[in-house]
């Protein structure tokens, strides 16, 4: 097999990723003989960049890469922190949503007991409104409605600046 043979099917095989090192070493050889075809010389570029690379290595590059891996790696501390932080208080926020769901449900439940215990107790009698005038009525229930809308408004505020 002549040479030009050769050093096409090694070249095939190189960019193909099947060559071995001893085929690399040959090809080496082959590409920086003197009777190169100048359809190849591209090739002997190439083989050359990728194999004759500068062995010395800038000075403080270990310590620059140490620096900026170490930085990486702060970054992607702070980042987990944060995201565990975030977790605990959505986790948090849905607990005390659960335990207020449950008080307010018990309540109700046992108040709706002692009304029903009450109105059995009471069963002849026949409730009377609080307030004679419907205006006063009307006035009162107003003032509590905002009460209690200024007081969920309060709790919703401090609950969003927990979780910021």
């Amino acid at each position: 097999m002549n040479e030009t043979n050769e050093l096409r099917t090694l070249l095939d095989r190189f960019y193909d990723g099947e060559t071995t090192s001893a085929e690399e070493k040959r090809l080496h050889e082959l590409l920086h003989d003197g009777r190169l075809p100048a359809e190849m010389t591209a090739d002997r570029l190439l083989f050359d960049q990728l194999y004759d690379l500068p062995t010395d290595v800038p000075e403080g590059l270990q310590e620059r890469l140490k620096r900026q891996i170490d930085g990486w790696n702060a970054v992607e501390r702070t980042a987990a922190r944060s995201s565990r932080i975030v977790f605990l208080r959505q986790t948090a926020a849905i607990a005390a949503s659960v335990v207020l769901l449950f008080t307010l449900g018990t309540f109700l439940n046992e108040r709706g007991e002692q009304r029903s215990t009450a109105q059995l107790r009471n069963a002849c009698t026949v409730p009377q409104d609080t307030y004679s005038d419907p205006a006063d009525a009307y006035a009162e229930t107003e003032r509590a409605l905002l009460k209690f809308s200024q007081s969920i408004h309060k709790g919703l505020n401090t609950m969003e600046k927990a979780t910021q």
